[in-house]
């Protein structure tokens, strides 16, 4: 599925309110936080133990839901 589909945004919504509730991000924020989960090799070693691609849709989903959604 594209990182941009509708379902991954829908998801997103869920991430955005709760972190929304500790410190609201801009979309130009919530998409640099999707950037470090690739730039951050802790970060990302985590998620890609999980999909060794998931860092990447992650950031590429938090930079479209940004533009979509945030911007």
């Amino acid at each position: 599925m594209p990182a941009d589909d509708a379902a991954v945004l829908s998801v997103l919504d869920d991430d955005v309110a709760t972190q929304a509730r500790l410190l609201p991000l801009s979309g130009e924020e919530y998409a640099k936080l999707g950037q470090a989960f690739v730039a951050a090799p802790e970060l990302r070693a985590h998620l890609d133990a999980q999909d060794p691609r998931l860092a990447e849709f992650l950031r590429d989903a938090m930079v479209a839901y940004a533009s979509v959604r945030l911007g």
